[in-house]
């Protein structure tokens, strides 16, 4: 038979004292001061700490210097009842000098009565992924001038033809800015009788076999650069699946190798 449960045990204190312990997240409780009354194993790793270290200490000394003054503010906001609790982004400085950079939400524990007894804080650090976000926006910007340096036309569509992205290449082909071709398929332009044969090669593509070749007639429409040309203009399309964005298009005499920074 199983041993009972002591009459002081409280299933419910003992799973949150578990979750405390063992989340990933950061986990900070403090006086309504910013006194450190304990901290879980995922922050102390985080600023590279032992729970000894940071229990009594004051949660500025391990804040950067730049944001201790706003991180006083927001306890004391949240000890004067102002808010109910705060989210920001706040730095911090682990042990070996670095800087981690995290998101916070803080908020006020009360007790039965209502009254505020201690702060709590869940932190995240984000440093990882504002890395890979920067990283990504530097990627779209060499792809993106990577196209527009192009002569040849370039569309980014889904597999219905819908326009994602048109270089000025295509911009100038079609006759109208970027706005107006986004957003828009592109399957009106090309004769009925050769819709089907794009559609079933844009099917055809898969991770497998991310790259066809088709050609095709497109209608030209009377601008200054389609005056010498006749009604239809044939051209090279070469096509590419890019996982989930889509699938990009090449028009031109030659297809240019873009390194699938998209």
């Amino acid at each position: 038979m199983q041993d009972p449960l002591p009459v002081a045990f409280d299933p419910s204190e003992h799973a949150l004292e578990e979750v405390f312990r063992h989340t990933p997240v950061g986990v900070v409780l403090t006086d309504l001061h910013g006194t450190i009354l304990d901290a879980n194993h995922a922050f102390c790793s985080m600023i590279g700490r032992d729970r000894a270290e940071v229990i009594g200490q004051g949660a500025f000394l391990f804040v950067h210097p730049e944001e201790v003054e706003n991180a006083a503010g927001s306890i004391t906001r949240l000890r004067e009842e102002e808010v109910s609790s705060v989210e920001n982004v706040r730095r911090w400085i682990a042990s070996d000098g670095s800087t981690i950079t995290t998101k916070v939400l803080a908020s006020t524990v009360r007790a039965h009565d209502g009254e505020p007894i201690c702060g709590i804080a869940f932190i995240e650090n984000i440093g990882d992924r504002l890395e890979m976000e920067k990283a990504l926006r530097e990627s779209e910007g060499r792809y993106r001038r990577v196209v527009e340096d192009q002569t040849e036309l370039i569309v980014r569509c889904m597999p219905d033809g819908v326009g994602t992205f048109v270089n000025e290449a295509y911009c100038r082909y079609a006759g109208a800015p970027a706005e107006e071709l986004i957003g828009k398929s592109f399957f009106p332009h090309i004769p009925e009788e050769e819709q089907e044969a794009i559609h079933r090669k844009y099917a055809s593509l898969t991770p497998e076999h991310p790259v066809a070749t088709e050609e095709h007639h497109a209608y030209a429409r009377e601008t200054i650069l389609m005056a010498k040309w006749p009604d239809t203009v044939t051209l090279p399309l070469q096509a590419m699946r890019i996982g989930d964005l889509g699938i990009v298009t090449f028009a031109g005499e030659a297809f240019v190798e873009l390194g699938l920074e998209v």
